[in-house]
């Protein structure tokens, strides 16, 4: 494994257990989490990774692309259950998925991280706005929306990030399909040009 690659999961891997741990220290002694909040948790967490594992993939004009739905899971979960519960369940929602789809340890750790990560973000900037109450505002569903809007654009930075990166060494992991070389192929191919043949081949 390159050692970029190794830097890369092993900063998300980090990042994701600290989001754990700020989560799990700002958690109340006295915030009891309802038998309610463990069924929405594990509704969500369940479609989720359902979603990952199954993605609804739409073909337009010849091209597919895939659906997500992470976003609508965020909201629900940000908006019912503490910060904690929602980190874990996403958490574990990904690493069945991966494991289901039989990805690679790499891979798996560097999705887990990732998503703690966003959602860790997402759900700081949406609660320092407005923390949710039993009887949402208008303020608390637009602190709830600006948090997704932080947590599509950190996933993407992150995406994007592990690909410029990992392209610099001489061999690359792509977080798209797993694979070491892919992405640095992709790229030669793309410089690769053809050299006209000589005139005189061309005649005969």
């Amino acid at each position: 494994m390159p050692r970029m690659t190794r830097a890369i999961v092993a900063a998300a891997v980090a990042g994701g257990a600290f989001t754990l741990f700020v989560a799990g220290w700002r958690q109340p002694d006295s915030g009891q989490i309802s038998a309610s909040q463990w069924i929405v948790a594990a509704a969500m967490g369940a479609m989720a990774m359902g979603s990952w594992v199954w993605p609804v993939v739409v073909f337009r004009g010849g091209e597919s692309e895939t659906i997500q739905m992470d976003e609508g899971f965020f909201v629900i979960l940000a908006l019912l259950v503490p910060p904690l519960l929602t980190l874990g369940t996403l958490a574990l929602a990904t690493v069945l998925a991966q494991a289901a789809r039989r990805r690679t340890v790499v891979k798996s750790a560097f999705n887990a991280g990732q998503v703690l990560i966003a959602a860790g973000l997402g759900l700081a900037v949406s609660r320092g706005i407005a923390a949710p109450s039993p009887s949402l505002a208008a303020g608390q569903i637009a602190a709830v929306t600006l948090g997704v809007g932080v947590y599509i654009g950190v996933n993407m930075l992150l995406v994007d990030w592990k690909r410029t990166r990992g392209c610099a060494s001489r061999r690359c992991w792509r977080p798209s399909c797993g694979r070491y070389g892919g992405c640095c192929a992709a790229r030669r191919r793309r410089s690769h040009r053809t050299t006209p043949a000589p005139a005189s081949s061309r005649r005969r």
